[in-house]
């Protein structure tokens, strides 16, 4: 969570254009994920992951908008839709982190970091381009 609140920072807090909000959102989501089974296997507890179940409801009322929309609001849903699906994407991938973590955890902050280090890179190569 650390390093995504320095990419926040330096991707001036999404500002920057939809790749540096899609570069938030994976890196958040990835992080939730993580966290959030990290936390259940190794407290032994089942953690009520809402931001989860909220970010999948919100897609899918998103993909209806895309299907059914019109103009403008279609292509926010369509947006918000690819977003919500990436979201739930690194939210898997944080959970395949979070079980990794379990067994060499050395690895994992190192893998994190160079994965964020090109997320940066990316977003900023088009936000220069911009």
């Amino acid at each position: 969570m650390v390093l995504w609140a320095a990419l926040n920072a330096l991707l001036g807090y999404g500002r920057h254009g939809p790749v540096s909000r899609a570069a938030l959102a994976g890196a958040g989501a990835l992080a939730m994920g993580g966290l959030t089974t990290l936390f259940s296997r190794t407290a032994g507890i089942a953690t009520t992951i809402t931001y989860q179940s909220g970010t999948t409801a919100k897609t899918g009322e998103r993909a209806v908008r895309w299907v059914v929309g019109e103009g403008a609001a279609r292509a926010h849903a369509r947006t918000g839709t690819l977003l919500g699906l990436l979201a739930i994407a690194s939210y898997a991938a944080g959970g395949a982190v979070g079980t990794v973590a379990q067994r060499q955890p050395y690895w994992v902050p190192l893998g994190g970091t160079l994965a964020l280090t090109a997320l940066l890179l990316i977003a900023r190569r088009d936000g220069a381009s911009s």
